[in-house]
């Protein structure tokens, strides 16, 4: 998906095991304009990684 909600362009992906429908990872990514951040496009601002995705319990 593409929004610019953040305020600038930006690609953001959800990576999920299809088997076990859990999420393995999160990436955003500019695509058309830096603004003011002074990068070369495409440039990832954030990264997620997760080597464990498990159901909690809720909080009581």
């Amino acid at each position: 998906m593409i929004s610019d909600y953040s305020g600038l362009p930006t690609q953001y992906t959800i990576i999920i095991d299809p088997v076990a429908g859990s999420i393995l990872g999160y990436e955003e990514v500019l695509t058309t304009t830096p603004g003011w951040l002074n990068v070369q496009i495409p440039a990832v601002v954030s990264s997620r990684s997760y080597l464990v995705a498990e159901y909690a319990p809720m909080p009581r």
